[in-house]
């Protein structure tokens, strides 16, 4: 006969003196900072531009991130795909539009009373156009706008973790895939107290990603 866990009956609950690692306290100051930049390269206007794009992320990595990187070894490819983990783990995702936020569609504006669907809409000043005044939305960071500014270029205003996600699956934007793996061990050396100061270039060629990580210079 198959014995199941409700056949075993609750499990008993945990003593109230176990150790639990990791626990951070939410104050100021308390999540240390460490900033970079990637050079990104892009076509304006026929033109090649350059670009350093600046980041922001956590000093303390998250742990499977870290193993991935440190797994990887040498096989180039599984280093790459770990090196994608490391940065979108660390990277902040609230010095921007953070990377889960979509703008509430044109039917969902903000209600007086946000528990009762019934609710009245919130409107702006009237103007000419609009004497009822234009409806408002909530933003990513709660302001009530009109629907138009909502918009948002993900490039400019988006967190570093939204940044770097759309950097890398854009099919505009070109980053040296070198230069994503020494990012990723610099942080990785930096969360380890063993800071070498800034990530060196690893001369290794002109090697490049596009839309993500798959392939060398096209």
């Amino acid at each position: 006969m198959r014995v199941t866990e409700a056949d075993l009956g609750p499990r008993p609950a945990p003593p109230s003196d176990a150790p639990v690692f990791g626990r951070q306290e939410d104050t100021p100051g308390s999540q240390k900072l460490r900033h970079f930049g990637l050079q990104v390269q892009y076509r304006e206007r026929g033109q090649l531009v350059r670009e350093d794009v600046m980041f922001a992320a956590y000093q303390k990595m998250d742990a499977g991130a870290v193993l991935r990187m440190m797994q990887a070894g040498s096989d180039e490819m599984a280093l790459a795909q770990a090196t994608a983990v490391v940065l979108s783990t660390s990277l902040l995702d609230d010095d921007g539009v953070p990377s889960d936020w979509t703008p509430p569609g044109i039917d969902e504006p903000a209600l007086e009373d946000e528990d009762d669907l019934d609710s009245r809409a919130l409107r702006g000043e009237p103007t000419e156009v609009d004497p009822e005044g234009p409806l408002l939305y909530e933003r990513w960071d709660g302001e009530l706008v009109p629907y138009d500014d909502l918009d948002f270029d993900p490039f400019r205003d988006g967190s570093s973790r939204r940044r770097f996600s759309y950097i890398m699956v854009s099919t505009r934007y070109r980053v040296d895939l070198d230069a994503l793996t020494d990012t990723a061990k610099w942080l990785v050396e930096q969360s380890a107290g063993r800071p070498t100061g800034r990530p060196t270039p690893s001369g290794r060629g002109p090697a490049s990603t596009r839309r993500g990580f798959g392939g060398r210079q096209r």
